[in-house]
């Protein structure tokens, strides 16, 4: 079965993405930052390649990229000190 190149304009730079790495708090969050990172870089082409480096399954990683379609950075759900931010920009706390 061939895999379909992905196709999202990922906003963010390369350095925005590294800096985003180095500071993210929780492994979960810097997940969500590698897989842009790496389909940004092309050091994955498809999703189920970044599924694969990352260790996650594909449909976790579609997830993610449904959120940030949607949403952005934001949209990822990332950890903010104590309190969580939704794409809705209210805090969970």
């Amino acid at each position: 079965m061939k895999q379909a190149l992905y196709k999202l304009e990922i906003s963010e730079s390369e350095e925005e993405l590294k800096h985003m790495l180095r500071v993210q708090k929780t492994a979960s969050d810097k997940e969500r930052i590698q897989m842009l990172y790496l389909l940004k870089t092309k050091q994955a082409s498809t999703i189920q390649t970044a599924s694969t480096i990352l260790g996650r399954h594909r449909v976790t990683l579609q997830d993610w990229l449904g959120n940030y379609r949607k949403g952005g950075i934001v949209g990822l759900n990332l950890e903010q000190g104590e309190n969580r931010v939704f794409h809705n920009g209210r805090r969970k706390h």
